[in-house]
C-alpha cells in the first residue's frame, strides 16, 4: 500500500512540476481555434479574385452565401500557447463534419448591414436559389 502512495505522490508532484514548467515558459491554456481547410485551388482562387477586384466599389456590391452548422462528436480541444497565436496553424484544430445534426442556411451582408437568414431544406440547386434571391433577398433588401 505505501508503494501505491508513493508512486501516486510522485506522480502529482510531475504533474505540478509540468504545470509550473509551462506557466514559466509563458503559455496558456486554451481551447484550439477550429478552421476549415481551403484547397490550394481555393487559395488561388481567393488571390486572383482579390488582385482583379482592388479598385472595385465595394458599396455597391451584396455577398450571399449559405452555409451549414452541425454538432460535432468531439469536444474542443486544449493546447497550450503563447498569447497572441492562437491562430497559428500549430495551435488549430482541424474542423470535421459530423452529419448528426445540422442547420442549412443562406445569408447576406453588404456596407449598410446585414440581411436576415433564410432555413433552407436540403441541397441548394438553381431553382432553389433563384427562389430565394428571387423572394427572400428582395423582400429583405
Amino acid at each position: 500500500m505505501q508503494g501505491i502512495l508513493r508512486l501516486l505522490l510522485a506522480f502529482l508532484d510531475r504533474k505540478n512540476h509540468a504545470y509550473f514548467e509551462i506557466k514559466e515558459a509563458g503559455l496558456r491554456a486554451q481551447h484550439a481555434a477550429v478552421k476549415e481547410l481551403f484547397t490550394d485551388e481555393h487559395k488561388r482562387y481567393c488571390l486572383t479574385f482579390a488582385e482583379r477586384n482592388v479598385d472595385r466599389k465595394w458599396d455597391r456590391v451584396m455577398f450571399s452565401d449559405e452555409s451549414t452548422f452541425s454538432l460535432e462528436n468531439d469536444g474542443p480541444v486544449l493546447v497550450y500557447i503563447p498569447r497572441r497565436e492562437c491562430y497559428n496553424c500549430q495551435c488549430m484544430s482541424n474542423c470535421k463534419r459530423s452529419g448528426l445534426v445540422s442547420v442549412h442556411c443562406w445569408g447576406w451582408i453588404f456596407c449598410e448591414g446585414a440581411g436576415m437568414p433564410h432555413y433552407i431544406e436540403g441541397h441548394v440547386d438553381c431553382l432553389q436559389y433563384k427562389h430565394i434571391l428571387q423572394s427572400v433577398m428582395v423582400l429583405s433588401v
